[in-house]
C-alpha cells in the first residue's frame, strides 16, 4: 500500500467516526401531533414519531429541523 492510499484510508476512518458520533440535522414536515410531547414527522417520505421540545406544539404541515444525535432516530427531536 502506498502512502497516499494510507492517508485516504485514515481520513475515511476519521470521517466515519465523526459521522457516527455527531448529530445529524434533517428537515421534516409535521404530519400530526401525538400525546406525550411527540409528533409524527415525515422525513424523506418516511413517518417517524419524534419528541418535540418547546412551549408550543408543532404546527401541522410546517417544516422543522430534526436533530438526530449519533444518527439514532430513537433519540431524534425537534424544537418548537
Amino acid at each position: 500500500m502506498n502512502i497516499k492510499q494510507e492517508i485516504i484510508d485514515s481520513i475515511n476512518i476519521i470521517a466515519e467516526h465523526f459521522k457516527n458520533t455527531s448529530a445529524q440535522i434533517n428537515f421534516g414536515v409535521v404530519v400530526s401531533v401525538q400525546a406525550n410531547k411527540k409528533c409524527l414527522v415525515k422525513i424523506n417520505g418516511i413517518n417517524y414519531s419524534i419528541a418535540y421540545y418547546g412551549s408550543n406544539s408543532p404546527t401541522i404541515n410546517a417544516k422543522y429541523p430534526v436533530y438526530i444525535p449519533y444518527g439514532d432516530m430513537s433519540l431524534a427531536f425537534i424544537q418548537t
